[in-house]
């Protein structure tokens, strides 16, 4: 009996994860770049469709922020203009259903006014587990 990544690896399906950059944007802004990569860490081109969302460390599933945030942004969580889809909100300023640029990446903008330091995590359709992000710091909202 194969174990599952021989498995996969042998029906050539190939697992996916993520990157996270985060970048201070404007006034009480971070703009999360999602880029979805290979096991090896290299980026994978292509249009990828993916649940995101902002969790914190004691939220509903608890450990490392793999639970849905109980509260979201005080603001709005949507793609950057021109760097990604948003395809539809499963819950507002909490979670998306997006779409990536052809070059598999995808700018989460999050703009809260309470500056909560969130994980944005990334569901891809298919696999089990969720990839988190580490989380975030004050200094990646802009402003003061």
């Amino acid at each position: 009996m194969l174990e599952r990544s021989e498995r996969d690896n042998a029906l050539g399906i190939r697992k996916l994860s993520a990157t996270f950059t985060p970048t201070a944007g404007g006034e009480d802004e971070c703009d999360m770049l999602i880029q979805v990569v290979d096991d090896d860490g290299v980026a994978v081109p292509g249009l990828h469709t993916f649940i995101v969302w902002l969790a914190n460390g004691t939220a509903l599933a608890g450990a490392a922020g793999k639970g849905i945030d109980g509260t979201g942004a005080a603001g709005s969580l949507n793609a950057k203009s021109t760097f990604g889809q948003d395809l539809g909100i499963l819950t507002a300023a909490t979670c998306l259903v997006v779409q990536t640029l052809e070059n598999g990446s995808y700018t989460l903008e999050i703009t809260d006014s309470g500056r909560v330091i969130f994980y944005v995590a990334v569901q891809f359709f298919g696999q089990i587990d969720p990839v988190v992000s580490a989380i975030m710091v004050d200094g990646d909202y802009g402003g003061t």
